[in-house]
């Protein structure tokens, strides 16, 4: 670039790039600058050189819709899924946004889809682990509004996660608690494959409170015994041998919206291409 105190490799410029893209230019160049140490005018000399478009203040501060009543009542397979989710990775930040982070962007697009959301999702750098997880880069959808979080935060889903506790019936129907279950495994949960016996087993993380409403739903409703073991700062359920079956079989058998690699795993084993531990 032309700038002479600032260089930027090829992987900095494709991240400028990358980066002002998928947020649609709401705040990147700021997020862009931070991330890089650069400056504003260089940051935006860099994407002109790129040969993007940067949007006027104007077009930037446009505001972005979304099904901002999705979670007022949950009364869709849909949207119990995506209640689990949030219980599982969401935060309510303040101000009322509502966030749903992941070192994937393609659940993002999915749950930004079942939003009817337009607002971005967005990438940035992992510097020096601040995300406290083992990747580069991290993926946000972040959505400002206050029907939205209030809605959430009726139906359970609480600012601290340590304090979310299993559903109520008025919060979630019990026909809709397989769904609920699924976006909570499909958050949080963990398929382990063991390559040398071509076997499978399961993991949940969880906070205490919420596991042992699971715990005691899973025995009611399936008839088994699980039990929460530490897993360094959270506690974890790990799952094997024919209690797997039968709860891949609980949340997984029949479902439309699910992350394709976990359903993956789901079909190899029904169809015995995979046998669980």
């Amino acid at each position: 670039m032309n700038n002479p105190k600032r260089q930027f490799t090829p992987a900095e410029l494709q991240y400028i790039k990358e980066t002002y893209a998928l947020s649609g230019g709401k705040g990147s160049i700021s997020q862009i600058v931070r991330q890089l140490h650069s400056s504003d005018l260089v940051v935006r000399r860099t994407l002109i050189e790129l040969g993007v478009k940067i949007k006027t203040k104007e077009e930037s501060a446009t505001k972005l819709s979304a099904d901002f009543g999705f979670f007022d009542s949950i009364d869709t397979e849909e949207k119990a899924y995506w209640l689990g989710f949030m219980y599982a990775d969401g935060s309510i930040k303040r101000r009322n946004y509502v966030q749903l982070a992941l070192v994937e962007p393609e659940p993002l697009e999915a749950f930004k889809s079942a939003l009817s959301a337009e607002h971005p999702v967005k990438r940035e750098k992992n510097d020096r682990g601040k995300f406290n997880k083992p990747t580069d880069v991290m993926y946000f959808l972040r959505i400002g509004n206050a029907r939205l979080a209030r809605a959430l935060l009726a139906q359970g889903c609480l600012a601290k996660k340590p304090a979310r506790v299993f559903p109520t019936p008025q919060q979630v129907p019990s026909a809709l608690l397989p769904h609920f279950v699924r976006g909570l495994f499909d958050g949080d949960g963990s398929l382990y494959y063991n390559t040398g016996k071509n076997k499978v087993y399961g993991a949940l993380s969880i906070h205490p409170l919420l596991g042992v409403g699971l715990i005691q739903h899973l025995h009611d409703v399936l008839g088994i015994e699980l039990a929460m073991h530490n897993d360094k700062t959270i506690k974890c359920i790990t799952f094997c041998y024919d209690k797997l079956r039968v709860v891949l079989d609980y949340m997984y058998k029949n479902c439309t919206v699910a992350l394709a690699r976990k359903k993956g795993f789901y079909d190899a084993v029904s169809e015995g291409r995979l046998r669980i531990i």
